[in-house]
């Protein structure tokens, strides 16, 4: 697990989750030997580094979404930009590859929840 002030990273098989801090509610399973990051350049990375590093290594992507409707949103693809306080995600067509790319969404940051990808 990796561990900043604004996000952190869990490792779930042969996937990663980045969660932002904001959108963590509570942690069960908390030992007393849990150790935060020793690093304070790494505890202070934002999350908009976390996600530029998924958009440079071209990581599909799902990002799960806070919508106000309460139901949960996911959309798939690959982070093509970060800005300040949103994402661009290309939404990807049934090819692997990006010559698939069908549309591009703009993510607010505020309403992620977690962004998965294959580790």
């Amino acid at each position: 697990m990796e561990l900043a002030e604004e996000w952190c990273v869990l490792e779930a098989g042969h996937r990663s989750v980045l969660v932002p801090m904001a959108a963590v509610a509570a942690v069960r399973g908390v030992g007393r030997e849990t150790v935060g990051e020793s690093s304070a350049v790494r505890r202070s990375l934002s999350i908009r580094t976390a996600l530029r590093a998924l958009a440079r290594d071209r990581s599909r992507v799902v990002c799960h979404l806070a919508a106000s409707s309460g139901e949960p949103l996911a959309e798939n693809g690959v982070i093509d930009v970060v800005g300040r306080d949103y994402l661009e995600l290309f939404s990807l067509g049934e090819f692997s590859s990006l010559r698939g790319r069908r549309s591009r969404t703009l993510v607010p940051l505020d309403s992620l929840v977690a962004v998965v990808s294959q580790a």
